[in-house]
């Protein structure tokens, strides 16, 4: 259905949440447990003038995954000032993250969810129709810092997937700084300094920078992937001018193409026999691991720290993280650096990042929970540049300083945590911020200060790129709205056509099946759903249109 943005009411909003801040009080009883005076549908925001964002106290259960790398304190500085900014305690029901999964699936199935719970687009698919969740378009006027985000131009064409029948029911974790992050040709670009190998700006040239490497270093292989045939296919397909299973999803072959403004099942297109083409000519020259479709992460990341693989497709983060200083514990002058977008045969440069935001990262709210207003104010507060500071950087004083206008971590903190392997998640796991905790709007500004700079002059060169429009964000396909049926459609075609696709794709990268056979594959591929998937997500994107 499509949806239409109430510019109106978001005018009133904004008037309204003038007033929304004040009030004080001690922490008392859970929303879903208090018998509140008022009458539904009176709030407790507090009036002009108050210290707090609430006049009576509130507290909400959360249902929340615990990653043990950050582990989550009741009495960390973030959680302490948030309660004494907006009168609000957050009372975490705490499940490991291997086990969220299966207890949230319990608490969805007996229909015992807590106040708010951390969950899926695939659980407001699920059960929102049914009337579990809070119909948070029932409630704009408690959120318009929230609705001014999802809703502006950056944003509003993914946005519009969040809605299930003209209805939200989430609040999603949204990036308010991110150090450019993306998935990039990298190459170790010592060796082409060391052997004058100019730096290559097309596919084309990339190949034959591969050979003269591989005549060079006999040993070595330039490509293999860390978790199979399909993950290296998504990394590598779009910048080639074809495009599916990109990002992490090694199982599905849709993506969206800008030029021609709709998704493609990329396998059924003439433009795949390009990806499958370049990559059986690497196999074929010795260009590629021969164990590339079994090759595990441990061994993939164990060869391209010791100089085993010379090239990679994959999150540039890697480079400065972890391949160039095993590297260069070898050689210092060792190092992985990363390519601009390169132009292909078809005489397109372009490449992806990864999406703009956690879409898959919903805050959602128990549709029985008292004081619903409340809440939904507490939760758009988070969007302000208020709750952002605190949720991302704790106290002003404490935990951080204002330098040159950006908060810098305090000194006691990093000279605290100066031995961590990873000083940036340690810090962020003792205040109680950053994405592995409560921050639904995240900043980054502090990776800038505790990473290696190499990380931050190629976030730097991938946003420059996607201000050139050679670097796209990636679709947010999965949170298109399928009804029902047709969700249970696809789970059925998506399952026979990956069947066929998993069977045969690597034969045409081997040379156990030659690529002439590619119109032969296509067939195949339709026989068994491919163009009803591709028709079917164009159905839903037009919905949203």
């Amino acid at each position: 259905m499509k949806k239409t943005w109430r510019l109106m009411s978001l005018v009133l909003a904004s008037m309204l949440a003038a007033s929304a801040f004040a009030g004080c009080g001690e922490t008392e009883k859970s929303s879903t447990e208090t018998s509140q005076e008022s009458t539904s549908g009176t709030t407790s925001t507090a009036s002009e003038g108050s210290d707090t964002l609430l006049a009576e106290p509130l507290t909400i259960t959360y249902l929340y995954p615990e990653n043990g790398y950050s582990p989550i304190s009741q009495d960390c500085i973030a959680l302490q000032e948030i309660q004494r900014v907006t009168n609000v305690t957050l009372e975490f029901q705490l499940v490991p993250s291997s086990d969220y999964g299966t207890k949230k699936s319990t608490y969805l199935a007996t229909d015992k969810i807590p106040d708010v719970f951390f969950g899926s687009q695939g659980d407001i698919k699920t059960y929102a129709r049914d009337g579990m969740f809070l119909n948070l378009s029932e409630y704009e006027q408690y959120m318009p810092d929230y609705l001014a985000l999802i809703t502006s131009e950056e944003r509003a064409d993914d946005a519009k997937n969040l809605y299930l029948d003209g209805n939200l029911y989430s609040f999603v974790r949204l990036e308010q700084y991110r150090v450019g992050t993306a998935p990039q040709p990298m190459i170790r670009m010592d060796l082409l300094e060391k052997n004058n190998i100019a730096v290559p700006t097309t596919w084309d040239e990339l190949y034959d920078v591969f050979l003269q490497l591989k005549e060079l270093y006999p040993d070595s292989y330039m490509l293999s992937s860390r978790s199979g045939t399909n993950y290296l296919i998504g990394q590598i397909a779009y910048s080639l001018g074809s495009g599916g299973f990109e990002g992490f999803s090694t199982s599905e072959g849709m993506y969206y193409d800008p030029t021609e403004e709709k998704y493609l099942y990329g396998p059924i297109h003439d433009n795949f026999k390009t990806v499958l083409t370049y990559l059986h000519n690497m196999y074929q020259d010795g260009l590629l691991d021969p164990d590339y479709a079994v090759m595990t992460k441990d061994i993939c990341w164990e060869k391209l720290s010791s100089g085993k693989l010379l090239f990679y497709y994959d999150n540039d983060t890697f480079a400065a993280r972890t391949f160039n200083p095993a590297l260069q514990q070898v050689d210092p002058d060792a190092y992985f650096d990363m390519l601009d977008p390169m132009e292909n045969s078809y005489g397109q440069t372009r490449a992806l990042r990864y999406q703009r935001d956690w879409f898959a990262d919903n805050t959602i709210i128990n549709s029985e929970v008292e004081r619903a207003e409340d809440i939904v104010t507490f939760f758009n507060w988070l969007y302000t540049d208020e709750g952002a500071m605190i949720s991302n950087f704790g106290v002003e004083g404490q935990s951080y300083t204002i330098v040159d206008g950006e908060p810098q971590i305090s000194d006691e903190l990093m000279n605290k945590h100066a031995s961590s392997s990873d000083k940036l998640s340690a810090i962020q796991a003792e205040i109680g911020v950053g994405q592995f905790n409560f921050t639904p709007y995240i900043n980054e500004t502090w990776f800038k200060q505790t990473t290696d700079p190499l990380m931050v002059e190629h976030g730097d060169r991938i946003d420059a790129a996607t201000e050139a429009g050679t670097i796209q964000f990636m679709k947010n396909s999965m949170a298109l709205a399928f009804t029902a049926e047709e969700d249970e459609t696809l789970t059925d075609l998506q399952t026979n056509v990956m069947t066929v696709f998993n069977s045969e794709v690597d034969k045409f990268i081997t040379g156990a099946r030659s690529l002439d056979e590619f119109p032969a594959f296509v067939e195949e591929l339709k026989a068994q759903g491919a163009q009803t998937i591709e028709d079917m997500y164009n159905e839903a994107y037009q919905r949203i249109q």
